[in-house]
């Protein structure tokens, strides 16, 4: 089934009210309706966290008809923003170079964010 423009800004508005939510306003965010990288995925999220860029891209195709609803873009959006929110612990994570010191203050960081949206 094909997406519509309609559906993609509900999917982008969704998403701007996680990303102010879940304080990420200083990562440049780019909404693009086209096929994620990933065969069969209803939504792609690739990161850049030294420049603090992340392309997010929304399904033109692969959404299943029988689960598909506005409902279920607020449920990707949510989903693809929590994936940036741990984002930078991630790669932190991953960095083999990087000292424990920085792992720390990533999860830290995370910490801080969950504070103050968890009451």
């Amino acid at each position: 089934m094909k997406t519509t423009k309609k559906q993609f800004d509900l999917f982008k508005s969704e998403c701007k009210q996680w990303i102010n939510k879940f304080q990420l306003n200083s990562w440049e965010v780019n909404f693009h309706h086209e096929d994620p990288n990933f065969e069969r995925a209803d939504c792609s999220l690739g990161a850049d966290c030294t420049f603090r860029r992340v392309d997010v891209k929304f399904s033109v195709n692969n959404f299943d008809e029988e689960v598909f609803n506005n409902q279920y873009i607020k449920d990707v959006a949510k989903h693809e923003m929590i994936h940036l929110l741990i984002e930078e612990t991630k790669d932190r994570a991953y960095n083999r170079f990087l000292k424990e010191d920085d792992i720390v203050k990533a999860n830290e960081e995370l910490v801080r964010k969950l504070e103050n949206i968890i009451k």
